[in-house]
């Protein structure tokens, strides 16, 4: 991803957690009473940022990236 980072969020008492969790609560009300969960944060370098709650994660390599090179 070039021009892009991705951020795993796990600690919930941390500000970057906190802005994004009130960014998710705004157009998904009721969060505050489920258990915090990790956040992944995808940002490009137009200023987008793309927030995804989740609970467990499976990651699939491309056979092309693993090849050495």
């Amino acid at each position: 991803m070039q021009g892009s980072a991705l951020r795993t969020l796990t600690d919930f008492q941390s500000p970057d957690y906190q802005r994004a969790l009130d960014a998710l609560e705004k157009p998904y009300f009721g969060k505050e009473n489920r258990p915090n969960m990790p956040i992944a944060s995808v940002s490009a370098s137009l200023g987008a940022e793309l927030l995804i709650e989740f609970d467990t994660v499976n990651v699939v390599a491309d056979e092309a990236d693993a090849a050495p090179r």
